[in-house]
């Protein structure tokens, strides 16, 4: 559509950076998790290119107390091209600046459950890149119409799909990411402050919308390989690299009302990728709840 769309949305992400020692006789995990309990943005769509914008706007003195404070940003563009916008590209890029440790009680044993817990206002993790999705059947399933409503899809209809991605997620910490009373459990790689992670996958899945009067329900889901270009560093050290393969899953699923003039949805999003360094492997898992609200001019 080349309608000018505007629009308010506010999200509630779950996100967690997991890290274990490759050696499996000591699993001992470290959970990095974000303080965010709400974030509020805009959006907007002018000749089918769609900006958006998301911070952290609601914070409980409590929760700082205990969690420590994080802040958030999250740009993302988008626009889908082809006489059925049967290709959909999109740019993003996010950035999370402290973060606590969920664990902390397994970590300092001293600690318990009504002490603050363990937090690093340094640590950093951002994320960005692009990734071009190909509809096979456009005139059956229609993506943009439940995840960006700049389409409408009037009937009931699924399509596979097919979609290559390239991102780039940087971890990076002034000192060592592991907390010092588990650090010598993590090998060769225990005072890790930055790691690097450039990530080309390609996916296949199927999405399907149901439709009744506008209103409807979506879900699509995607699997698929890559493989990743890894650099890290130790402190004090030289960078290391190395090439690998990796996959990587994704659902999203969306339900709303998407009339000719006025649209609200209600989506959520998974996603799981694994990275690893020489001794520590490291899990990202994003699980995403988002309601837009919009109108068209």
């Amino acid at each position: 559509s080349k309608r000018l769309h505007l629009g308010i949305i506010s999200a509630a992400p779950s996100y967690q950076l997991s890290l274990t020692p490759e050696e499996e006789s000591t699993q001992q995990k470290v959970n990095y998790k974000p303080n965010i309990l709400a974030l509020a943005g805009y959006r907007l769509t002018f000749l089918g290119l769609t900006v958006s914008y998301l911070q952290d706007v609601l914070r409980k003195p409590e929760d700082d107390e205990k969690f420590g404070k994080t802040s958030y940003e999250d740009i993302r563009l988008s626009t889908f091209l082809g006489k059925e916008d049967q290709w959909y590209i999109n740019f993003y890029y996010t950035r999370y600046k402290g973060l606590y440790i969920d664990n902390s009680e397994e970590i300092d044993t001293a600690l318990t459950d009504n002490d603050p817990k363990i937090y690093n206002e340094d640590l950093e993790i951002f994320n960005f890149g692009s990734a071009i999705l190909y509809v096979f059947d456009a005139n059956e399933y229609s993506v943009a119409a439940p995840y960006s409503q700049t389409a409408q899809q009037k009937d009931s209809g699924g399509s596979w799909l097919m979609r290559l991605s390239v991102d780039s997620s940087l971890i990076q910490d002034d000192s060592p990411i592991i907390p010092t009373q588990v650090r010598l459990l993590y090998g060769s790689d225990q005072n890790l402050v930055k790691a690097r992670f450039i990530s080309t996958i390609l996916q296949g899945g199927y999405g399907y919308s149901l439709v009744w009067n506008n209103f409807y329900i979506n879900l699509q889901g995607l699997v698929g390989v890559g493989v990743q270009n890894r650099d890290w560093t130790n402190e004090n050290e030289a960078a290391l690299s190395s090439l690998t393969n990796i996959s990587k899953w994704s659902i999203w699923a969306s339900v709303g009302y998407n009339s000719e003039n006025f649209f609200v949805t209600l989506r959520q999003q998974n996603d799981e990728t694994k990275y690893e360094t020489k001794s520590i492997n490291i899990f990202s898992n994003l699980s995403w709840w988002q309601i837009d609200l919009g109108v068209r001019f």
